[in-house]
């Protein structure tokens, strides 16, 4: 008797005061999850071009909220992340102005190290990331830059100037089509999962959960009301059914979204390499991937991954030909670190 006295209580509430609340959490649930990640504006200029923390500082303070085309990349001010700041970052012997400053004099070497150096503190700094990127694009490594655009977007979806860097270089990395099916699953995740992050699809779910569940045991009241008082009982409520449905399918986006961050991807680096039929340099090549594209990881063996490009084939490719989404940014390119060699070791023995 205690449940239908509560839903007598959720009867007497007007379900339309839900929806605004519903809406400013949703709200609240959309917005970056990582105030310190926001990159400065992009340069107009055809080529990435280093600017100074006071230019981009203004540059910030006069920036509109209005979209903006996909342009070049600009590096991203350390004034941006400053908050950021921890006792493991204070103890390296460099800063996030320093590696800048050498970008603007054209000494990538000096950034790269002191980009990387960053990383070994905080491997998840998108920022770093993004600016990494940018020192490996002029450099010539289109395909290294890309990876680690993509690195910073899986680690932050709504870091936007990694979303317009991936936009620019995508583009200019041509080569020719590779024979695959269109699968469904590539074009959900384009459209749903990776602009968006798992907190953010739990916490609809919560909310819609919430929804549905108040709106049913405000049905619930009405119904036994119109019980005990023999009146005509009322019809199904419209909100319950329809916050039922959308849970359901936002519940659907959640598991997408774990299995999608669960599974290892990888940009290819060379301007071309050849898949091969077994891990080995004496394998039958099958077909070959080209610089930027992007690969699932599906198992190791010593110096070879074997890999799938979406849609198309498998085959085993050197270890270093790809940076995978796993790796440690801080590294050098193609050392996957994401897995312990004593493990594949093993796996090697059981498979034998």
């Amino acid at each position: 008797m205690q449940i239908p006295t509560l839903a007598l209580r959720f009867d007497s509430m007007p379900i339309a005061w839900f929806f605004p609340l519903l809406f400013t959490l949703s709200t609240l649930c959309s917005q970056p999850s990582r105030a310190d990640d926001v990159a400065a504006p992009a340069s107009d200029s055809p080529s990435p071009q280093a600017v100074t923390p006071a230019a981009i500082s203004a540059a910030i303070s006069a920036a509109t909220p209005a979209a903006t085309p996909a342009v070049s990349p600009s590096p991203t001010s350390q004034q941006v992340e400053a908050p950021h700041h921890d006792a493991a970052a204070a103890s390296v012997p460099a800063s996030f102005d320093t590696g800048l400053a050498a970008f603007q004099k054209g000494d990538l070497n000096q950034a790269r190290a002191i980009f990387q150096m960053l990383l070994k503190a905080d491997p998840s700094r998108v920022a770093v990331l993004y600016n990494l990127g940018l020192t490996e694009q002029k450099s010539g490594k289109r395909g290294l830059a890309l990876a680690l655009w993509r690195k910073a977007q899986r680690e932050d979806p709504h870091f936007a100037a990694a979303a317009r860097a991936i936009a620019f270089i995508t583009p200019q990395l041509e080569h020719p089509e590779i024979s695959h099916d269109v699968v469904l699953w590539e074009t959900w995740r384009s459209a749903l999962l990776v602009n968006q992050s798992l907190a953010e699809y739990l916490g609809l779910c919560a909310l819609l959960l919430l929804l549905s569940g108040f709106a049913t045991l405000r049905y619930v009241g009405k119904r036994r009301r119109s019980l005990l008082d023999d009146k005509p009982l009322p019809g199904l409520p419209l909100s319950a059914i329809l916050g039922a449905v959308f849970f359901v399918v936002s519940l659907v986006l959640s598991i997408a979204k774990i299995v999608d961050s669960n599974e290892v991807r990888g940009t290819v680096l060379p301007k071309s390499v050849s898949a091969k039929s077994a891990p080995d340099e004496n394998g039958t090549p099958l077909f070959d991937l080209y610089e930027g594209l992007e690969v699932i990881v599906r198992q190791s063996h010593a110096q070879w991954i074997q890999v799938e490009y979406p849609g198309g084939s498998t085959g085993w490719i050197p270890r270093s030909a790809v940076f995978d989404t796993d790796q440690d940014p801080s590294q050098d390119p193609g050392k996957d670190l994401s897995k312990d060699p004593k493990k594949d070791a093993n796996k090697d023995k059981a498979a034998l």
